[in-house]
């Protein structure tokens, strides 16, 4: 904003001034990153010190550029258009735990990893039937009479024995393969 235009007088005009210079170095900032230069003079003002986590990619960043259609602000709102295509044009790299990418790319990298885990388990896992033999607590227990005087009894067998069928030889792999489960959903969020 030009001073001359607002008319700012006293606090005013030092409230515009410092504006002013929050702005200037918030430009050099973003032409800095645009141009992808080692260093960026974050620390010129508290405006850009307060807003380098998000300028870095460590949040989500939007900038909003006003302009008028009168010709009298044509060489401002034409500046602040500049800006805005400098601005749309800067890359940030996101912060984070899964090499720098964004969530997309963690989550697709999670999806190979269940895919390798879920190939092991096929690979792995068989069926195996196995028979269980267990005490039978009614074994020799009397349960009524018969005819004159008899007894039946419930079983004259001691041990019961059946058969299970399931599926065995990858349990490493079914742990591994929950909590990459568990991770996936963390990065995704909860329905």
């Amino acid at each position: 904003m030009q001073v001359s235009k607002s008319g700012a007088e006293g606090e005013r005009l030092k409230e515009a001034v410092n504006i002013n210079l929050g702005l200037l170095a918030l430009k050099n900032v973003i032409v800095a990153l645009h141009e992808k230069r080692g260093y960026v003079p974050f620390q010129d003002n508290k405006l850009t010190m307060v807003l380098q986590p998000s300028l870095e990619g460590g949040g989500r960043t939007a900038i909003i550029v006003t302009g008028r259609p009168e010709a009298a602000h044509a060489v401002e709102t034409l500046q602040a258009l500049r800006f805005g295509e400098t601005c749309a044009s800067v890359e940030l790299r996101s912060r984070g735990g899964w090499g720098g990418g964004s969530a997309a790319a963690a989550i697709s990298a999670i999806d190979e990893q269940i895919a390798a885990v879920q190939a092991e388990i096929v690979k792995k896992e068989r069926w195996e039937t196995r028979t269980v033999r267990r005490r039978d607590e009614r074994a020799g227990q009397a349960f009524g009479e018969v005819g004159s005087g008899g007894t039946a009894y419930k079983t004259d067998l001691e041990v019961e024995e059946y058969k299970v069928s399931g599926l065995t030889g990858a349990d490493a792999e079914h742990k591994k393969l929950e909590q990459l489960l568990l991770a996936r959903l963390e990065l995704v969020g909860a329905p």
